[in-house]
């Protein structure tokens, strides 16, 4: 099959999440014989045209708007793209055209566009913004740090109206609904975005789980020595905390609790692996205010060996979310390298963790029963390497990469069948 998959965000311009997936994805189709093509956008001139990225046909094409206000505009019809969109259409004729978050540049209307040329048509959604113009987090009550759920996602306009004033488009998710019943199937990245979805009136979805290929989380004793090396981080133990650094990951609460994880396992390191920015400045101003910026490492966001070096030298990693956050690869990859994971209660992480067996699940704003989390898995190798290899057992039997594509493929193909 030639395989078009597309998406607002590809490596190496981005490095979001929906990104990373669309690549594995893209290998994963193109070793078992697929023709694969990517199309994405960028705001660079100098970008637009087709290049390769890792021996995956990348195609790029011009998307200068920028402006926020128009963001809800530009996520139910983006015609400013459509031209150029149905061209890279034309010239790569797919029989699959596989959208990944297009909210942002190529719009949900995409989905129509495609549809009218006979492919077969499917979408994924990484996150909630097909019905919602901020990530989700009005369910959450700071203030109840034992609130667990179940939980009511649904948005109404007026709490959008709320969020966005003068920017609320109030055809926006009507707009987006119609769009999407020209897919032949909606994808969700776990069960808690689907309820979420079918709560704000998208119906036709079904749970796909992001894949791991484990062999990209394993690295070599001498890699690990080298990156700690690196790191300056001698024998401490490692707390790892990886992404976007960013206030709904949760950065700061875990930050915020590190003086007292550090006062019961004082041999500990916060090591925070986020892109340079100002938030991340922030991040280190609040450490120097705290009076732990020698108990907290900042460094890149690795990839590749560096990448598995980085979670094979952590002792656990935290995931402490505080937004409805769908399916964080953070955790699976943490599991498929073999680390207990520490992760939020909201969003997909349940789903993933097995609370007590791989990791632990918590209400971030339980601050305390963090801590104790935390420092329970620091003072209890064993422990610690147990929910590790359990993890890394359940991501061999639930969230494997070919799994997943296995799934996929039998949904194109059953797509592709001719219709009596």
């Amino acid at each position: 099959m030639k395989i078009l998959y597309v998406t607002d965000s590809f490596p190496p311009e981005g490095i979001g999440g929906a990104g990373q997936v669309v690549f594995d994805m893209a290998k994963g189709m193109i070793a078992r014989g697929h023709d694969v093509h990517i199309l994405s956008v960028t705001i660079h001139q100098e970008n637009i045209g087709t290049t390769e990225y890792e021996s995956i046909p990348v195609k790029r094409i011009s998307s200068s708007e920028k402006s926020q206000f128009f963001r809800s505009y530009r996520a139910a019809y983006n015609p400013f793209i459509k031209n150029s969109f149905s061209e890279a259409l034309k010239e790569i004729n797919p029989d699959i055209v596989h959208f990944h978050n297009i909210h942002e540049h190529f719009s949900f209307t995409a989905l129509r566009w495609a549809s009218k040329t006979g492919a077969a048509v499917f979408i994924t959604l990484h996150d909630t913004l097909s019905f919602s113009y901020t990530r989700l987090y009005h369910f959450i009550d700071p203030n109840d740090p034992h609130q667990q759920g179940p939980f009511n996602y649904h948005v109404s306009w007026k709490f959008s109206l709320q969020q966005v004033g003068k920017a609320f488009n109030p055809f926006r998710n009507w707009s987006i609904r119609r769009s999407l019943a020209h897919a032949h199937t909606i994808f969700s990245v776990s069960n808690a975005l689907k309820d979420a979805l079918e709560q704000n009136r998208i119906h036709n979805v079904t749970t796909l789980y992001n894949g791991i290929d484990c062999g990209e989380f394993t690295a070599s004793e001498e890699e690990t020595n080298a990156l700690r090396s690196q790191l300056n981080l001698g024998n401490k133990k490692v707390i790892l905390f990886g992404g976007r650094a960013m206030q709904d990951k949760g950065a700061e609460i875990i930050i915020s609790t590190l003086p007292m994880i550090v006062k019961q396992c004082p041999d500990t390191v916060l090591v925070m692996a986020t892109e340079q920015g100002g938030y991340q400045e922030r991040l280190r101003s609040m450490a120097r205010e705290l009076g732990i910026e020698d108990v907290v490492v900042f460094t890149e966001l690795f990839h590749g060996r560096e990448r598995a070096a980085l979670f094979s030298l952590a002792s656990l990693v935290v995931v402490p979310s505080i937004y409805f956050d769908p399916a964080p690869l953070m955790v699976m990859q943490a599991m498929a390298a073999g680390k207990p994971v520490v992760g939020t209660c909201f969003g997909g992480t349940p789903e993933i963790i097995e609370d007590g067996k791989t990791g632990y699940v918590i209400n971030p704003f339980n601050t305390q029963l963090l801590v104790d989390r935390t420092s329970e898995l620091l003072h209890d190798p064993a422990l610690a390497h147990e929910m590790g290899e359990a993890g890394k057992k359940r991501i061999f039997d639930h969230f494997l990469l070919e799994q997943q594509l296995d799934r996929v493929i039998a949904f194109y193909e059953k797509a592709s069948l001719p219709q009596e």
